[in-house]
């Protein structure tokens, strides 16, 4: 019976440990767009700008999806698989995705952010 124990003992254990390890990443996480687009700016220039329909999403992790470090970028990938099973699930139950307007509100910290009136990129931080 004893050997049974431990290994349940361990295997909660690292759960906890991989629970807990995400939560602490989380806190310092951040929304930013889903996709990009392309539109014409002033002087026909075209921006690179955010999708409006398909919103902001959540990205626990201080690097962005798109533009991931340069010298760490086999680092990101594979905390980001690592961890993928955390971010479904907390991108379905408690960070949803955010529309343009909710994050108007200044109450969420945004990446990456596009004004549309000023058609210039800033960052939000609540």
């Amino acid at each position: 019976m004893r050997p049974r124990r431990n290994i349940f003992r361990v295997i909660v254990g690292s759960l906890l440990i991989y629970l807990f390890s995400y939560i602490g990443i989380s806190l310092g996480g951040h929304y930013e767009p889903a996709a990009y687009g392309v539109m014409q700016g002033p002087d026909e220039i075209y921006l690179v700008i955010p999708k409006p329909v398909l919103g902001y999403d959540w990205n626990p992790f201080w690097w962005s999806r798109f533009d991931p470090p340069a010298k760490e970028a086999l680092a990101p990938k594979f905390v980001y698989y690592f961890y993928l099973p955390l971010i479904f699930l907390d991108q379905k139950v408690w960070h949803t995705n955010k529309t343009v307007e909710q994050l108007k509100s200044e109450e969420y910290s945004v990446k990456h952010f596009f004004d549309y009136k000023k058609k210039a990129y800033r960052d939000i931080k609540p």
